[in-house]
């Protein structure tokens, strides 16, 4: 476990003038602050602690010791198996309910001109889905277009 540290106290004369204050620090080190320059000891400090400990070649350490996984040829994808297409497997569940009814299928035809109903051959229309068939009073209330 590491220790706290704590800082050390500043002294502080009263009886200086500040302008020998601030020479004094400039001929010390003219480009650097007192934080920077209690950061550089901090870092350095720092630095030989984790050089005792043993820490500063730990990762290079533990990247040798850990050789990295090798990885497996990748198939091309003409020789994976493909999923066969949806195949009935027996008889679905329905409801009591729907047991008597027609089974409902969800695919889609393209119609041919002989059916007459579209003369559009880019309209589709579900197998076993049944037109669309308006009377004379359902006709007058979605009115002409």
């Amino acid at each position: 476990m590491s220790t706290l540290r704590k800082r050390k106290p500043q002294e502080t004369n009263n009886n200086t003038n500040p302008n020998e204050i601030n020479n004094n620090e400039h001929l010390e080190s003219p480009k650097i602050s007192v934080y920077e320059q209690t950061r550089e000891e901090r870092i350095k400090e720092n630095l030989e602690r984790m050089q005792k400990l043993g820490l500063m070649d730990l990762s290079l350490k533990l990247k040798a010791c850990t050789a990295p996984p090798k990885r497996t040829p990748r198939t091309s994808p003409s020789s994976t198996k493909h999923p066969t297409p949806f195949l009935p497997r027996g008889p679905l569940r329905r409801s009591s309910r729907l047991q008597n009814s027609t089974p409902v299928s969800y695919s889609e035809v393209a119609l041919t001109k002989k059916d007459g109903l579209f003369e559009d051959e880019n309209i589709t229309q579900e197998v076993g889905s049944k037109p669309e068939i308006y009377t004379e009073e359902h006709e007058k209330l979605l009115g002409k277009h």
